[in-house]
């Protein structure tokens, strides 16, 4: 999938967001370690991440369309 890309991190606008999407697709970790790392419930670091994914998602196929 298009995650496998570092520099796509950059399309994510919130910088939470975007700390999740780099912890949990490029340095592999768990949403129980995210959470507890960054003082928060998984169901957060869950939900800021699907957020994170789908903003690139969308950036990406809009790029594509071009």
């Amino acid at each position: 999938m298009f995650f496998n890309n570092p520099n796509l991190i950059h399309l994510v606008d919130e910088d939470l967001q975007r700390q999740i999407l780099r912890m949990k697709e490029y340095e592999d970790e768990s949403i129980e370690s995210i959470a507890e790392k960054l003082d928060m419930q998984p169901a957060t670091v869950r939900v800021n991440l699907s957020r994170a994914r789908k903003q690139v998602r969308m950036c990406y196929l809009k790029q594509k369309e071009r």
